[in-house]
């Protein structure tokens, strides 16, 4: 295994599925991976904290983002990281996923490297 995590954020328990899949290819790599679940929305101020802490982190290069409607995980991510976000579109399959979350967003702030599965 490497040195460096990646942090597999979700935004809700039913992005689980998605994140299993991720790890499986985290492990395959020998990558470290730490797969977390907070809402944008319900946990704001614990998913500041938590970036806080990958921001101060050199282990952490990067992160990687499971969104599935609402896609507020990233774009908050990214506004408060000078590290890169990807993010994992989880409904794709549903699409056109969520278009408004996306066009609300404030101009300036990025919603990462977008991966459809």
């Amino acid at each position: 295994m490497t040195d460096y995590k990646l942090p597999i954020l979700m935004g809700a328990g039913s992005d689980k599925p998605f994140a299993v899949q991720c790890a499986r290819v985290c492990r395959k790599l020998e990558i470290n991976y730490t797969p977390r679940i907070l809402s944008a929305h319900k946990r704001t101020d614990d998913l500041l904290q938590l970036l806080k802490e990958y921001e101060k982190d050199d282990s952490v290069l990067t992160l990687l983002g499971i969104i599935g409607r609402s896609n507020a995980l990233t774009p908050i991510s990214d506004f408060n990281l000078t590290k890169p976000v990807v993010v994992y579109h989880a409904t794709v399959e549903q699409f056109p996923y969520d278009i408004w979350s996306s066009l609300r967003v404030p101009s300036g702030i990025a919603h990462g490297v977008t991966i459809y599965p």
